[in-house]
């Protein structure tokens, strides 16, 4: 109510209503019953409030009008008989001067901490715990701020009040506070190189931020929380590699990638007691499924009217499951990984690679199993990767890219690759990559040497990997090793769209090799309702091998609405023609004579929430675009139909960052399979999908077909190739 009276009469705060208003309060007041003045008093410094903090106007105006109302005030306020408000107003009156335009710089600061001190007689840590706490980090930044007196003791001066307001706000009782606190801390340790004094402050600050994200109810929330704080982590990992302690600059990076999908990951089941009831177990699985649900859904929308009624079941569940159960815990707590942890599931060949983008450098980790290093650019270097960056965004909206090699051959020195190659053993064939980010949609495998041609692909001969981050990598490495060794089922989506020629043979040729156990949707068959049968869905938990040969679709808007395109059912299910634009080859998706053909879409959400693959090693997504991720300014998240199957079970997933040629994919599909289960030689999947792109780039066109001769067509007609 305050700020649209304000804003209606902005041209009256000026230097006139500054001079005046305290002679009209003094005024005003006289003429009221003692009893009345209290309240009267507390209104007028609330308006004080208001118009310090008003955003139009003059700030230097509105600054001197606070100011005066203030020092009005607290000759309105007897300490002697109002302490605790008259405190508050001291307070008040010192921020206001710490922000005040006009006058010597060196006085405000001065009348501030004059303020500040004032208050601090009234509000003691016994009496006044969290009021004492506001008010030493005030004045600590009022002395950081100090030009006066020594700048030693009054960086000295400044440190000691945060500190001592962080013995109040603690990570666990007031976690926006002490977020608050510990960057004031952390970024005055940092400017002053006392690496120690920053490294304490980031620390509690960024303790402050896990427990806010701990309790937000959803995923979308916790983003927001990570997002409008990243610069502790920023700060964190830079004082931690100044003081020589990357394995805790390494913990830190890892502390905020790709959170959203390993924390799912980690809240797939909720621990229900073995002596709950019948219907205390409804409870604890209508919980678990609501949670679900808006974990998914609540990532990229905060505000629809049906999520919020969904928070508010949700916290009824929850209220009710704390009646029974009190220490039920809300979410399964990660636990932040630490560098000896990683190391430990790296063979003395793997190297990880993994990148951190800050706000004026980027990082490179080079991860050994007992080692770890770093390359960092400079800002001039950083500019240049997002130069690099938006050049290759613009020319990826293009039809026709064939600029790619030659892109990809400046990416060498813009990533700073041949640092990291000093910096890793030679002995390493392995690499590991872990993107952060946009790096995330760049093949980084592909980026190659301008002066030998030589990919990294080609450099590691045992093969490339990507994860989304070291937690992630950790995890997946622990789920495989619980995992029984299925039967090797191939479940495979073939040509749903019937517009896929190539892609219908690439199916039928591997299923071939896994004869009898396979199950496999044709053509019709291959619907999202058939999909999504009873029976089907137990196939796809028994599946070791899920393999989509179909179209795919990303949404880089909204991640969840990105899609697989399977069967149509019924004339109601079709795309509209702002949908099919997602599709430019001439053909696809419409029958002989141009209708467009019944289309079912499987989304991610429907990933998420429908899929489940337990036993499941590989999904491949031999469609367009299946490999890019959503793109959060700051937050790095890892939200894309590859992180759905990642969700659903399987340990690893195989997908495209282009429109790909459907002949040449199937080639492709059909060999990696051939060497990864080669009978000779088998190889891991990494390495055979390297082999089969290597094979690819090198194989003659009479070596190719030669090689078509021997593949297992059911149809012995010719095949245009």
């Amino acid at each position: 109510m305050v700020y649209p009276i304000l804003q209606q009469h902005q041209h009256l705060l000026d230097d006139v209503l500054a001079q005046l208003l305290p002679q009209w309060i003094k005024h005003g007041v006289s003429q009221i019953n003692p009893e009345e003045t209290a309240a009267i008093v507390g209104v007028i410094e609330n308006l004080c409030i208001h118009i310090s903090q008003f955003p139009l106007g003059s700030r230097a105006n509105n600054l001197e009008i606070a100011i005066k109302e203030y020092e009005t005030v607290l000759e309105m306020r007897p300490r002697a008989t109002m302490a605790e408000q008259w405190a508050m107003t001291q307070n008040n009156l010192g921020n206001a001067y710490s922000d005040r335009i006009r006058g010597e710089m060196d006085q405000n600061i001065e009348h501030a901490i004059e303020a500040y001190e004032q208050s601090l007689q009234v509000y003691t840590r016994d009496a006044f715990p969290e009021q004492w706490a506001m008010t030493q980090n005030n004045l600590g930044n009022a002395y950081y701020s100090r030009i006066r007196g020594e700048r030693a003791q009054n960086i000295e001066h400044a440190i000691e009040a945060y500190e001592q307001s962080l013995q109040v706000r603690t990570p666990t009782a007031f976690p926006l506070d002490c977020l608050q606190t510990g960057r004031n801390l952390g970024n005055i340790g940092k400017a002053e190189k006392d690496w120690e004094t920053a490294m304490k402050g980031y620390g509690q600050a960024i303790a402050g931020v896990e427990q806010s994200r701990d309790w937000a109810i959803t995923q979308y929330s916790k983003k927001e929380i990570l997002g409008d704080a990243i610069g502790v982590y920023h700060g964190m990992i830079e004082v931690c590699y100044q003081a020589g302690q990357l394995d805790r600059a390494f913990t830190t990076v890892e502390s905020n990638k790709s959170r959203y999908l390993v924390e799912l990951l980690a809240a797939t089941t909720v621990n229900i007691p073995d002596t709950a009831t019948d219907d205390q177990r409804q409870v604890y699985q209508a919980y678990q499924q609501l949670r679900r649900r808006l974990d998914i859904s609540g990532l990229q929308s905060g505000n629809s009217e049906e999520l919020n009624s969904e928070r508010l079941q949700l916290n009824e569940l929850l209220n009710e499951i704390k009646g029974f159960d009190p220490n039920f815990a809300v979410t399964q707590k990660v636990e932040r990984i630490k560098l000896s942890e990683i190391q430990s599931i790296l063979d003395p060949k793997t190297v990880i690679w993994e990148w951190y983008i800050s706000d004026d450098k980027f990082y490179c980790f080079v991860i050994t199993e007992n080692s770890i290093d770093v390359v960092i650019s400079n800002e001039q270097q950083l500019e240049q990767l997002k130069d690099w960056s938006n050049g290759y965004f613009d020319s990826y909206v293009q039809e026709n890219w064939n600029t790619l090699p030659e892109k990809l051959g400046y990416f060498w020195e813009t990533l700073l690759l041949p640092q990291v190659l000093e910096k890793t053993p030679k002995h390493c064939d392995e690499l590991i990559l872990i993107p952060h980010q946009y790096l995330h949609i760049f093949p980084i495998h592909a980026v190659y040497n301008p002066e030998n041609n030589l990919s990294l692909a080609e450099t590691f001969k045992q093969g490339i990997q990507y994860s989304p981050s070291c937690q992630l990598l950790q995890k997946i490495e622990k789920k495989s090793r619980q995992r029984k060794e299925p039967k090797p089922l191939f479940f495979g989506i073939q040509n749903p769209t019937e517009d896929l020629f190539y892609g219908g043979l690439e199916v039928e040729i591997i299923a071939e090799s896994f004869k009898p156990d396979t199950f496999v949707l044709k053509e019709k068959e291959a619907s999202k309702t058939k999909l999504l049968e009873v029976n089907n869905i137990q196939q796809l938990r028994r599946s070791r091998y899920l393999h989509f040969s179909c179209h795919g679709s990303f949404n880089l808007d909204s991640p969840l609405d990105s899609f697989l395109l399977l069967a149509g059912e019924t004339d109601k299910d079709r795309l509209n023609e702002q949908e099919l634009e997602t599709f430019k080859n001439e053909g696809f998706l419409k029958d002989e004579k141009g209708v467009i053909k019944p289309i079912q879409k499987l989304t991610l959400e429907d990933i998420f929430e429908k899929i489940n693959l337990p036993q499941c090693e590989l999904v491949i997504l031999s469609a367009c675009r299946t490999g890019l991720t959503g793109l959060s300014k700051g937050v790095d998240e890892y939200i894309g139909l590859g992180s759905g199957f990642l969700y659903a079970g399987s340990l690893h997933v195989i997908n495209s960052l282009w429109s790909v040629g459907e002949f040449s994919t199937a080639i492709l599909m059909i060999r990696f399979y051939q060497l990864m289960f080669d009978k000779n030689n088998p190889v891991s999947i990494h390495l055979a999908l390297q082999k089969a792109q290597n094979w690819m780039k090198r194989v003659t066109k009479k070596d190719r077909i030669d090689w078509l001769t021997t593949l297992p067509f059911k149809d012995k007609k010719p095949y245009k190739i």
